[in-house]
């Protein structure tokens, strides 16, 4: 159906066949290398109108209408919810009429339209609708299969921008649930934690930080998932001290990585992997109350994880440095003694 050998067949316009080349490279610059610019240029819609002009009235439109809207559709999702709407509504256009006599053309349409089913025809709507899918949901879905792919290596990857990109563009959904949006901010904090990890920049830390306060105040008080966003943004307040050595940065990451173990039942699972965040934020503080707190607080969530546990190694390796820094300021061979018997467990 994209093969473009059959386009060549029936026109032979040489400004036509250049638009038509200008088209498939445009959508292999974004589904292949992630780069957005050839398919936002407005030279792409004057070459699709182009291409559609030249094959109007042959046995290729219909195939051809499908490549085009294949561009359409590359722009809605590039573009904010807003500004690619009309691109949504191309695509749509374009498949609809080719979608009742051929099966592919009607998965393509569904993928198409799953976010605004009221572009649909009444007798497509009830068949390819998918019930719950928002502009926001596709977004976000989109965006974590592109970093899925991508594979970021560097803090400048065009997938991992791309991606950046489209978790902003799903919080453009205002009839988002909190749910959903909660969702869009976690992927989003976790993109931008994958591109400070990849560029070691401390002014990286900034929207990690924003976006995951963001989802604190998206979920209720009291709930797991309030619970987790607390503990990831009190890592990553506890990330920035160690890179700037701000002591607001600690006294906060100490506060809310407390908050998040109150959030939930001491019999929570969760509970075992929020207390060790707790440990290490206090060994960071280092004064004697926060060092006896942190070797406690190690210690019951070793407790409570049993050996089993597959974060066992890590609650273990915690409880050993708060021993180790408790030893350091109390000179307590106890202390020691212990930590090394926990380093040769």
């Amino acid at each position: 159906m994209f093969n473009d050998h059959v386009f060549g067949d029936w026109v032979h316009d040489p400004a036509a066949l250049s638009a038509m080349a200008r088209l498939k490279s445009r959508m292999d610059s974004l589904l292949l290398d992630f780069d957005l610019g050839p398919v936002l240029e407005p030279q792409a819609l004057r070459d699709a109108d182009l291409v559609l002009r030249a094959v109007r009235g042959t046995p290729v439109e219909g195939p051809i209408a499908v490549v085009v809207a294949g561009i359409h559709h590359l722009r809605f999702t590039a573009l904010p919810k807003a500004a690619g709407q009309a691109s949504l509504e191309a695509a749509v256009a374009l498949t609809v009429p080719h979608a009742r006599h051929d099966p592919q053309v009607r998965q393509i349409l569904k993928g198409y339209a799953q976010t605004a089913p009221e572009l649909l025809p009444p007798d497509l709507r009830a068949r390819l609708r998918t019930p719950g899918m928002t502009f926001g949901k596709f977004k976000t879905q989109a965006a974590a299969d592109i970093l899925k792919r991508a594979k970021p290596t560097s803090a400048d990857d065009p997938g991992l921008r791309y991606a950046i990109t489209l978790f902003r563009h799903a919080l453009d959904d205002v009839s988002a649930t909190p749910a959903d949006r909660a969702d869009s901010l976690n992927q989003l904090a976790m993109a931008y934690e994958k591109r400070q990890e990849l560029s070691g920049s401390v002014a990286d830390m900034e929207p990690v930080i924003r976006t995951w306060r963001a989802a604190v105040a998206t979920v209720p008080t009291g709930t797991q998932e309030h619970a987790i966003y607390l503990h990831r943004l009190s890592g990553a307040l506890n990330k920035r001290f160690e890179l700037r050595a701000d002591p607001a940065d600690l006294a906060e990451s100490v506060t809310t990585a407390r908050a998040a173990c109150e959030a939930v039942p001491r019999s929570h699972w969760l509970t075992p992997m929020l207390q060790n965040n707790l440990s290490l934020a206090l060994c960071h503080r280092g004064n004697t109350a926060d060092l006896d707190e942190a070797v406690t607080t190690a210690r019951t969530a070793l407790t409570a994880a049993g050996p089993d546990h597959k974060a066992t190694p890590l609650f273990r390796t915690t409880l050993t440095k708060a021993l180790h820094a408790r030893f350091r300021n109390t000179g307590n061979w106890r202390d020691l003694r212990e930590a090394m018997r926990l380093d040769g467990a």
